[in-house]
């Protein structure tokens, strides 16, 4: 009987460590996938736009912020940045497709610049559902006026809100096919599954979506393999573009900038039907 309550106990240590062990590695990962900085690198006055402060909330009640920046036409762009940073980060993004001719909105997750809280994949999939909300309400816009642009991280939050509502088009830059599979390439004996429970699962979203799809992912990128955009592509439905980029992950866009540029433009041109100057 003594040897069975000390076996007893042993066991229930045994499974109080694994449970403190898994909280461990969960909150690792946490701090990991999400970096948010608080401060901004600049705003919109850098580039001397006419621009606007937004505060908005998701669905949950979340209270949000973002930079409206109006352009030539009522087309426009939802910019999801990726993990880290804040909306500052994608200023030299919404300069080109400013230059293009759409309107953009930047828009910060929940614990991301000005945004309280905490991030999460449910929460930042409301947050981005959020933002199509406020266009559609505060710029009378529809789902035909409306791209999503996401990086890295971004797409994921691009991938479901076109799964969930209607978009005209879907633009990813770096995003990879699940965070799990990220975490393979780095460690591949990581129990990822176990740790991530399928978190980001990108890969069956994008064959879900009707809408034209362009992914441009690096050969050089040390974060997100390339193969993650190839498997991306190959899983897509048509119409589907591909850019192939160089450079690490956040050097890609500066060491393939004209390319870049260019297929953004054809892309517009081809989701809008008309270049976004001539609407």
């Amino acid at each position: 009987m003594l040897k069975r309550i000390v076996s007893n106990r042993r066991a229930r240590y045994a499974l109080l460590f694994v449970v403190l062990l898994y909280g461990a590695a969960l909150l690792g990962v946490q701090r990991l996938v999400y970096r948010p900085w608080p401060n901004f690198s600049r705003t919109p006055d850098a580039y001397g736009w006419e621009w606007g402060d937004v505060w908005f909330r998701a669905k949950d009640g979340a209270m949000l912020h973002g930079w409206f920046i109006p352009g030539d036409s009522r087309r426009t762009v939802i910019f999801c940045h990726g993990n880290a940073g804040n909306i500052s980060h994608g200023l030299r993004r919404a300069d080109i497709l400013k230059s293009l001719g759409v309107s953009v909105f930047l828009f910060d997750y929940r614990g991301f610049g000005k945004s309280p809280g905490r991030p999460t994949e449910r929460g930042i999939y409301a947050d981005t559902e959020a933002a199509l909300d406020w266009l559609q309400e505060h710029k009378g816009l529809s789902g035909e006026d409306t791209a999503v642009f996401g990086r890295s991280l971004g797409g994921a939050a691009a991938l479901e809100l076109a799964v969930r509502r209607p978009v005209a088009g879907v633009l990813l830059e770096s995003t990879f096919t699940s965070l799990a599979d990220v975490a393979r390439a780095f460690v591949p004996y990581l129990p990822a599954e176990l740790l991530l429970f399928g978190a980001y699962n990108n890969l069956p979203k994008i064959g879900r979506i009707g809408v034209p799809v362009l992914i441009m992912a690096s050969v050089d990128d040390e974060i997100t393999p390339f193969e993650h955009g190839q498997a991306l592509f190959e899983m897509a439905k048509e119409p589907k573009f591909f850019l192939t980029m160089n450079g690490r992950h956040r050097l890609n866009f500066y060491r393939t900038e004209q390319e870049y540029v260019d297929a953004i433009r054809d892309f517009l041109k081809f989701v809008f039907e008309e270049t976004p100057e001539e609407s």
